[in-house]
């Protein structure tokens, strides 16, 4: 790096400039620790990340539920228009408190 140049006295090398690249040198190496610590995090993640869109990319049970809360919805009109026939004279309110709860496929 030119220590050797400083030491014998040469001609066009002075201390300053010998103090001004180690400077350089000493901000290239920062700069490169800094990449290298990026990258290593970045590398840490990379399995977490698969996991990620492995999950992500699962089948989903969207449309069974779907189907489903359907289902419940209009066996919850049907039986809120029985009692509503049964019990002309009741509010909503109270057709929906006589609804009963029926538990199916378990």
């Amino acid at each position: 790096f030119g220590g050797r140049l400083i030491i014998r006295g040469s001609v066009g090398y002075s201390l300053g400039v010998f103090l001004a690249n180690l400077q350089c040198i000493q901000t290239i190496g920062d700069s490169y620790t800094s990449i290298f610590t990026a990258m290593l995090e970045g590398q840490s993640c990379i399995d977490s990340l698969r996991q990620i869109t492995y999950l992500m990319n699962l089948p989903t049970d969207l449309e069974a539920r779907r189907s489903v809360a359907n289902k419940q919805r209009i066996r919850t009109a049907e039986l809120t228009e029985d009692l509503k026939k049964r019990f002309p004279g009741q509010h909503r309110q109270h057709h929906l408190d006589q609804v009963p709860i029926f538990l199916e496929d378990i």
